[in-house]
């Protein structure tokens, strides 16, 4: 669990209007994004952490989540474009301008 802690550590410390990748945490965590994907996948499940869990996006703009949450997918867009997150006309963000460095 003390992954899941930095992981979350991370995620928390996300500024509003930028997002990072699963792959993103999971470099700075050194853990395989998958790791990353599971972390949040519970942290979704618990609902007990108030984490901008929307501020984490694939690799390539993507929402990963739409797999086995479209509902979720939709509130992520919806809440990026709230935070004024550039989008490509293909739907994904656009990750190259709207990425945050991590500094863990």
């Amino acid at each position: 669990m003390p992954r899941h802690e930095q992981i979350y550590e991370i995620v928390a410390r996300i500024p509003h209007g930028k997002v990072v990748s699963y792959g993103d945490i999971a470099k700075a965590v050194r853990v395989p994004p998958r790791a990353v994907g599971g972390a949040m996948k519970q942290c979704l499940e618990l609902s007990a952490t108030p984490l901008p869990w929307w501020r984490v996006v694939g690799h390539d703009g993507r929402f990963p989540l739409a797999k086995y949450r479209p509902d979720l997918a939709l509130e992520q867009e919806h809440l990026l474009k709230g935070e004024a997150v550039e989008f490509k006309e293909s739907g994904r963000v656009a990750i190259d301008t709207a990425r945050w460095e991590i500094d863990f």
